[in-house]
């Protein structure tokens, strides 16, 4: 009796879970195809991403990344964000040129895609407690206004917040489990954060911190271990704010736009 209780429960789970997610994307997935595809990429950062990413496609060069106030098409700025972000806009505009189309794809679903991820994650974690809790809580953050609207509109908070969120889960990870692969994976998942976002930098900062003062190892190996991690954080993310500052204007350091 017990064992047919369970499966039914399991059976009931199943099926609300996937009513839970069915809805939302049949719903997102028409309003995507029916009105979002249709529109211009619009908002603060992801379309300054968008403008500097097709420039680097048109100009064939990384010149707009690092020349600050590049004018030369007429699109005056000083740019402060991650400064080769925006490639993954140009790597987009390269493919779909091979297929004879024009595509931003990409940006107009990465609020959406991660903002999905973000709901996974969360619900993965705490159905670890009770999966009634996980669909509870993933009803009760999409239901929020804010995120809800962020799978509608085009922006990059949900890219951000998923890695941030990773990364302190890869943290958890590392300090509890001494494998050299936990190490890696905190440096290469806190390089993905500093990739996205200047933001990212502090927070990887912090981890690295936080590694350090918890490990419970001497401090040779500590010192070993933090210097894993960072060497995989600038080589996944960091190493476009150090090339910024030699190559390019270093901008993403200030706190305001002179």
């Amino acid at each position: 009796m017990v064992l047919v209780k369970r499966t039914q429960e399991d059976i009931l789970l199943k099926i609300v879970f996937g009513v839970i997610i069915l809805i939302p994307v049949t719903y997102y997935l028409f309003i995507y195809f029916r009105y979002i595809i249709h529109q211009p990429i619009k908002g603060h950062d992801i379309l300054n991403y968008a403008i500097v990413g097709k420039m680097l496609y048109q100009q064939k060069s990384l010149e707009p990344v690092w020349v600050e106030n590049f004018s030369k098409n007429g699109y005056l700025y000083k740019i402060k964000m991650a400064p080769s972000f925006s490639l993954f806009f140009t790597l987009e505009q390269m493919v779909s040129r091979l297929f004879h189309l024009k595509s931003d794809f990409y940006f107009k679903s990465i609020s959406t895609y991660y903002g999905f991820l973000i709901l996974m994650l969360q619900f993965y974690w705490v159905s670890k407690k009770s999966k009634w809790l996980a669909i509870l809580s993933s009803i009760a953050l999409i239901s929020g206004l804010g995120f809800y609207l962020k799978f509608f509109f085009p922006h990059v908070d949900t890219l951000r917040i998923y890695f941030v969120m990773l990364s302190f889960i890869c943290l958890a990870f590392a300090i509890k489990d001494q494998h050299y692969f936990t190490s890696i994976f905190l440096g290469i998942v806190s390089g993905f954060a500093t990739y996205t976002h200047r933001i990212g930098i502090g927070i990887a900062s912090i981890n690295i911190l936080i590694y350090f003062v918890m490990m419970p190892q001497a401090l040779k190996g500590r010192l070993f271990r933090m210097s894993v991690v960072i060497f995989f954080t600038i080589a996944m993310g960091g190493i476009h704010y150090i090339l910024d500052l030699f190559l390019g204007t270093g901008m993403w350091l200030k706190l305001k736009v002179m």
